[in-house]
């Protein structure tokens, strides 16, 4: 067990003993009165190009640099001497190479938490790499050396990218602030919420320290097709993070690059130039580069405006990024535009940088989960637009930083569904608001006469409970109706802790199949089916965040009894999808995907079958209590382009096999000696199914050659 103190609780890591029930070991500790919440630790993953991106010397190009214009912000950033506080980045990651020439000058101590008994050293690169780029945006790679008083803290957490955990992680992050870090960059994260990274944010920007991080690189399949670009990774969606995505050269948005709600500014990704472990430089891509640019600007920006606040640096930053005339505000792309380190640093902090915003048309784009900073004077209207995917409950938290609201009211306007509403904001720190999809208008008015106030506010958003509720626990299971051959079930995991309980009448013969689909990758769905007869308590988790799972129970009697959860007990901001497919039994209508379900081939009689596909085998078992030469004849009831079949002894041991391309009615056939005693053949194909065929066993006595 390990454990740290994280704003005055304490954190523990712990694993259960083997063959304890985790559920209920879960359930236990969760009770207990000293336990404010218990999570499942989640890993973390690097946001670069892969190590196959890297590039050598030969072709570096610093490029980046001259985008967000920092050799114009190195003449603006105060002269630096020996008794000026540093502004320290802390670099959670891999570590950093220590005796790397061009790095060493600007590292300050840190620490290794994996192993606080070595030195945060650098075994893998990518912590080297992200130093790197923030040495460079302050100049540290040239001849000339960095300016100012920037430092980094190396801080492991990892150490080969792909060992990465959220408690980890957030112990490096007290680790950074405990050592007085300033700023704390991690090129790191998951799509997956986590109420424990919350509160490191949450504890951080109370202790004054800028979190900046990776808005995650998007998923992408075996071809190369984008599967999820959005949401964007946590922490980076968390509302008080610097959230950095990244553009390609030409400032067009990077399409590896995850974008959303909550993107703050945008950085160059692609074949950034960096410091290579072990001497010298390379180039890296990713949104895990685009983020440390950020990092090295904030802390150069602070070494001008050394009594900002994390949340004024994080607007000054976000006001001065660079946007294109006739391109919004903010997007999902870009956010408010590309890092601009020379126009930060000679740029002034506007207390209200929305505006005009004073009547609808004019409403300034509002993305959720991010902090907005506004004054609203007397007379004034600040008129904000929210593109919601679904219904639900907007959850809107204001605190007021000078004056208060006295008669400020709210006006909350869905157009289309031209639904108007009006909350009056006097003593109000968090207001919960019904609202349908499509936009939805936040305007906050202040009559003449009234006071200024000077506000800050974030949304987050509650999808509605679906329909099918309430079917929290098993006795109140919703009941569906068995579908023709398939139909399509939107739902919604609207609170914490939500389990969606079903009961779906089984066909009387085939099969029934259920998949949970998500539509978002912060979806980590888990299935439960409850036991009926021979069943058994069936827990499917099978892939991981944003990838479906399903089961198959063939038809009988009874009803099948299931639960759609997420995996971490989150709130789901968009629905899922229950798909419920019934197939009609084909063949015998019996399972024989396994050995130990093979069916029985005897002589001279053909036997249907259909092959699921997707390389779902059907077995088959010959029992012979003699020496015999046997033929399979398998007949294709459907064209099948890549056939696979195998002759196995009874220790599994191929005997034979191969491929073969059938044309419909076309038959194939294989003759074989074998010896008494059983032998199984497998046939898949790779093809979707169901791929109809028949298969028939020959046989004849096998007479020994005797001399």
């Amino acid at each position: 067990m390990r454990k740290f103190v994280l704003a005055g609780s304490e954190i523990d890591l712990v694993r259960p003993k083997k063959g304890v029930d985790v559920n209920s070991w879960h359930n236990s500790w969760s009770a207990a009165a000293d336990v404010r919440y218990m999570q499942r630790d989640r890993s973390y993953q690097l946001n670069e190009g892969g190590l196959e991106g890297r590039e050598r010397e030969s072709s570096l190009s610093f490029s980046y640099l001259e985008q967000i214009r920092a050799s114009e912000a190195w003449s603006k950033v105060p002269p630096s001497s020996p008794s000026d506080r540093p502004v320290i980045v802390a670099v959670i990651d891999t570590g950093v190479d220590l005796h790397h020439p061009d790095l060493s000058p600007l590292l300050v101590p840190g620490v290794n938490i994996l192993n606080r008994q070595e030195a945060p050293q650098d075994h893998f690169g990518h912590g080297t790499e992200v130093a790197g780029v923030v040495a460079a945006t302050w100049g540290g790679l040239r001849r000339e050396g960095a300016v100012g008083a920037g430092k980094i803290m190396p801080i492991k957490v990892m150490e080969n990218g792909s060992d990465g955990e959220v408690y980890y992680t957030v112990e490096g992050m007290e680790a950074a602030i405990k050592r007085k870090a300033d700023i704390i960059v991690l090129a790191q994260g998951s799509w997956t919420y986590s109420k424990l990274m919350e509160e490191a944010v949450q504890d951080a920007e109370k202790k004054g320290v800028l979190v900046v991080a990776a808005a995650g690189n998007a998923e992408s399949d075996l071809n190369g097709n984008t599967v999820y670009d959005s949401p964007l990774y946590y922490p980076a969606a968390f509302p008080t993070v610097l959230a950095v995505g990244s553009v390609k050269n030409n400032g067009l948005h990077e399409p590896t690059s995850n974008q959303g709600d909550g993107l703050d500014l945008t950085a160059p990704g692609n074949r950034i130039a960096t410091t290579r472990l072990g001497g010298g430089f390379t180039t890296d891509s990713g949104t895990s580069f685009a983020a440390p640019q950020a990092a090295g600007v904030a802390a150069l920006l602070w070494q001008r405006h050394r009594d900002y606040t994390p949340g004024q640096i994080r607007q000054l930053l976000k006001q001065t990024a660079q946007k294109k005339p006739g391109e919004p505000r903010w997007d999902r792309q870009k956010g408010f535009g590309i890092l601009d380190a020379a126009r930060a640093l000679s740029g002034k902090l506007k207390r209200d940088p929305y505006e005009p915003n004073d009547e609808r048309h004019q409403a300034m784009s509002l993305s959720l989960d991010q902090e907005m900073d506004a004054v609203l004077r007397p007379g004034d209207r600040d008129w904000f637009r929210l593109e919601l995917p679904c219904p639900g409950t907007l959850v809107i938290h204001l605190r007021q930083n000078r004056g208060h609201f006295q008669k400020t009211r709210l006006f909350v306007e869905n157009p289309q569904e031209k639904d108007v509403r009006s909350y009056q904001l006097q003593g109000m720190n968090q207001l919960r608001v019904p609202v349908e999809r499509n936009d939805v208008f936040l305007g906050f008015s202040s009559p003449a006469g009234d006071v200024p106030v000077s506000y800050s506010f974030q949304v987050n958003f509650i999808p509605r409970a679906d329909r099918y509720e309430p079917n929290d626990r098993l006795a109140q299971a919703a009941q569906l109706a068995l579908p023709g051959k398939q139909e399509v079930i939107e739902a919604t995991l609207h609170k914490q802790g939500d389990q969606d309980w079903y009961r779906l009448p089984l066909p009387r013969s085939g099969e029934a199949e259920v998949k949970v689909e998500p539509l978002t990758p912060r979806f980590d769905p888990v299935l439960l089916q409850m036991p009926q007869d021979d069943w058994h308590n069936w827990k499917i988790d099978q892939h991981g965040a944003g990838e479906a799972e399903s089961l198959r129970v063939p038809g009988g009697k009874g009803d099948l009894l299931f639960s759609v959860s997420d995996y971490g007990g989150n709130i789901i901001s968009e629905p899922y999808h229950l798909v419920i497919t019934v197939r009609p039994a084909i063949g015998d209508g019996k399972d024989h995907s396994t050995p130990d379900k093979a069916a029985l081939l005897s002589s001279a009689k053909w036997v249907k079958g259909a092959l699921a596909g997707g390389g779902i085998p059907d077995w088959y078992v010959i029992s012979s209590t003699r020496e015999e030469t046997v033929t399979f004849l398998y007949q294709a009831d459907q064209p099948v382009k890549r056939l696979e079949w195998a002759v196995y002894d009874h220790h599994f041991y191929a005997l034979s096999g191969g491929t073969v391309t059938l044309a419909k009615g076309e038959r194939f056939s294989q003759t074989l000696s074998l010896p008494s005693g059983r032998h199984y053949i497998r046939v898949r194909t790779e093809e979707g199914g169901p791929v109809l065929y028949q298969i028939q066993l020959k046989n004849k006595k096998w007479k020994k050659n005797r001399r």
